[in-house]
Formats: structure tokens, sequence, C-alpha cells
């Protein structure tokens, strides 16, 4: 078509050939989830955290990070970082 001197739309297309445009647009996932990038220095200081005080659970490690080092870090990423290492803080019956 395009040879032609005819250029037709992308959603056209997905018409004529009665297909979704999403379809279209789809690029498959990786096989390999990828992992995620850890910032260092926050991974030593979680980790001398727990060492320090073994009790403390994530809620807490995150408060002594806003509170004690004037650091802003969202407590999912504090989750993300002890469950990747293995670092399991006991849980309360």
């Amino acid at each position: 078509m395009k040879e032609e001197g005819k250029e037709i739309s992308t959603a056209a297309i997905c018409r004529w050939f009665q297909v979704p445009r999403s379809t279209f647009y789809y690029e498959p996932r990786l096989d390999e989830p990828r992992a995620p990038k850890l910032d260092q220095i926050l991974v030593e200081l979680i980790r001398k955290i727990i060492d320090e005080n073994p009790g403390y659970g994530i809620r807490r490690i995150t408060a002594v990070f806003r509170n004690g080092h004037k650091m802003r870090v969202n407590r999912m990423k504090v989750r993300r970082i002890i469950r990747i290492n293995g670092w399991q803080i006991r849980h309360r019956p």
C-alpha cells in the first residue's frame, strides 16, 4: 500500500484484520525477571539496624531512617531489601 502512495493508519489496519490494537502493540515480557537494583548504602544501614535491634520490624526500621538518619525511605523499599536478602524479621504470634 505504501508503494502505491497510500498510507493507512495502524487503527485502520487492525480494524481491517479484526485484531485489537493492543495486540499490535503487545511486547512479550522477559523470560527471566530482572533483579532489582538495590542501594548498597541503604542495604548496609538496614543490616546494621537489624543487628543492633533484632526485634525491630519494617515500620520501625523505616521510622529510624526518617527520624534518626534524616533519610526519606519508603517502607516498601525497606521491605523489598529485607525480603531479597533473606533477613526475616521475627513475627509475633
